[in-house]
C-alpha cells in the first residue's frame, strides 16, 4: 500500500469513527441534562432504549453485514452479489421478530412509547447497516461515511439546533427524532439497494454470486459467539461482582476502556483493510508496512494504557498489570475481526462458526478462573489467546483455510433468481 492509499484509509477511518464519539457526546448530554430537558428517570429510560435498541440490531442482522462485505470485496465488480433475497426474506423479518421480542419486554418495563420507537428503528438501522457494508464492499466509501455521519451526528443536531415542533423535555419527542435519523437512512439505503438491483438488471447475461443458507448460518453463528465473548465479562460482574474485591473491579473497568474502544476501531480497520487487500492473502510478515502498522498499532494502545494510568489514578503505577492486559487484548482483537471477514469471504468451507464455539469456549473457561481466584483481570486473556489464534490463521493464509477452486461456484444463478 503506498503512503497516498494509507493517508486516504487514515481519513476513511477517521471519518467513520468520529460519528461515533458524537454518539458518546449525545448519550452522556442527555444523561446528564446538559442536552434537552428530560428528567433524569426519563434520561435513564432513554439510555436502556438505545442500549436495548443496539441489541436488537446486533442480533437482528446475524453477522449479514460482515458477510456482505467480506463476499463483495472478493468480486471484481460488487454487483455480482445477490444478497437481496436473503436481506429481505430472512434478515428483514427476523429482525422484525427481535424488535418486537424487545419492544415488549421494553415497553413493559418503561413505556410503550419506547417499544414502538425500537420496532421502528431497528429494521432501519439493519437495511442501511447492510447496505453500507455492501457499497464498502464494493470500494465505495461515500456511502458507508454518510451513513455514520446520518445517524449520531445529526441526532444531537437535532437536540442543540431548535426545530418547529420538536419538545426536547419530552421522551416521546426525543425517540421520535431518533427514529426519525434511523428511517432517512433506511430510506436512502433502499434507493441505493434500487440502484444495485438496476445495475444487475442492465447486465442479464453477468452470473451472479447468490448468498445461500449455509452463508447466513455461519455468519450468524460467528456474530453470536462474537456478542458473547465481548460481552462475557459484563454477565459475570454483574451475576458474581461479588467474588472479587471492590478494587480490582474499579481498576478492571478502567482499564476494560482500551477493549471497549478497540471493538469499534478495530471493525472500522479490518473493513478498510479487506476492502484494499480483497482477497485471503497470506500476511507477509517481512513486508516493511505490516510491521510498521503492526509496531503504531500495538503503540497506540499502549500509550492509552498510560494515559489512562497518568489521567485516572493518583498512583499511576496502581494496577498496571491490568492495563498492560488490555493493551494486548485491544492490540489482538484486529486479528479476530480481519478473521471473520477473510473466512466470511471464502464460504462456509471456512467453518468460522465452529472456530468462535471455541472462542466462547476459551471465554468461558477464563471467566470461571477470574472467579475462582479473584481476579478479574482474567478475563481480559481470551482476547489475547483468541486474538493470537485469528492472527496465526492469518498468517498461514486464507483466514486458515483454503478456499475451493471457483468458490463461487454452486452459488451461481441468474439475476432474476438470485435477487
Amino acid at each position: 500500500m503506498s503512503e497516498n492509499a494509507a493517508l486516504r484509509n487514515l481519513v476513511r477511518s477517521g471519518l467513520m469513527l468520529l460519528p461515533g464519539g458524537a454518539g458518546m457526546l449525545a448519550l452522556v448530554g442527555l444523561a446528564t441534562g446538559r442536552l434537552g430537558g428530560l428528567s433524569e428517570l426519563e434520561a435513564s429510560q432513554f439510555l436502556v432504549f438505545s442500549q436495548v435498541e443496539l441489541l436488537a440490531v446486533g442480533v437482528g442482522r446475524m453477522g449479514f453485514d460482515q458477510l456482505v462485505l467480506g463476499r463483495a470485496s472478493r468480486l471484481d465488480n460488487g454487483d455480482d452479489l445477490g444478497f437481496l433475497g436473503l436481506l429481505a426474506r430472512v434478515i428483514v423479518p427476523v429482525t422484525l421478530v427481535v424488535s418486537a421480542i424487545c419492544a415488549l419486554v421494553l415497553g413493559w418495563r418503561v413505556g410503550a412509547v419506547l417499544g414502538i420507537g425500537l420496532m421502528l428503528s431497528a429494521p432501519f438501522d439493519v437495511v442501511s447497516t447492510v447496505t453500507g457494508s455492501f457499497e464498502l464492499g464494493r470500494r465505495r466509501y461515500a456511502a458507508n461515511i454518510a451513513f455514520s455521519w446520518m445517524n449520531y451526528p445529526v441526532f444531537l443536531l437535532g437536540l442543540v439546533v431548535p426545530w418547529p415542533g420538536l419538545d426536547t423535555s419530552r421522551l416521546s419527542h426525543i425517540v421520535g427524532l431518533f427514529c426519525t435519523t434511523s428511517i432517512i437512512r433506511g430510506l436512502v439505503a433502499i434507493v441505493l439497494l434500487g440502484g444495485h438491483r438496476g445495475r444487475q438488471a442492465r447486465r442479464p447475461s453477468a452470473p451472479l454470486v447468490r448468498l445461500a443458507g449455509p452463508d447466513l448460518a455461519d455468519a450468524g453463528l460467528a456474530s453470536v459467539c462474537q456478542v458473547a465473548t465481548q460481552r462475557a465479562d459484563g454477565l459475570v460482574l454483574a451475576l458474581l461482582g461479588g467474588q472479587f474485591p471492590l478494587a480490582a473491579v474499579s481498576s478492571y473497568l478502567l482499564a476494560a476502556r482500551l477493549l471497549d474502544a478497540s471493538f469499534t476501531v478495530s471493525a472500522v480497520v479490518a473493513s478498510l483493510r479487506q476492502v484494499a487487500q480483497g482477497g485471503v492473502e497470506r500476511l507477509d510478515w517481512h513486508s516493511r508496512e505490516l510491521r510498521m502498522f503492526s509496531g503504531a498499532w500495538v503503540g497506540m494502545w499502549l500509550s492509552g494504557a498510560a494515559a489512562l494510568a497518568l489521567l485516572d489514578w493518583d498512583d499511576p503505577g496502581e494496577g498496571w498489570g491490568r492495563l498492560l492486559l488490555a493493551a494486548i487484548a485491544a492490540s489482538l482483537y484486529l486479528a479476530v475481526f480481519r478473521h471473520v471477514l477473510v473466512a466470511l469471504a471464502i464460504g462456509p468451507e471456512a467453518q468460522i462458526g465452529r472456530r468462535f464455539l471455541g472462542y466462547v469456549a476459551v471465554t468461558v473457561v477464563c471467566a470461571a478462573v477470574a472467579v475462582a481466584v479473584g481476579e478479574p483481570a482474567v478475563m481480559f486473556v481470551p482476547t489475547i489467546v483468541n486474538g493470537a489464534a485469528s492472527l496465526a490463521a492469518l498468517m498461514r493464509g486464507g483466514g486458515g483455510y483454503r478456499p475451493i477452486d471457483g468458490w463461487e461456484s454452486g452459488v451461481v444463478e441468474s439475476p432474476s433468481k438470485a435477487r
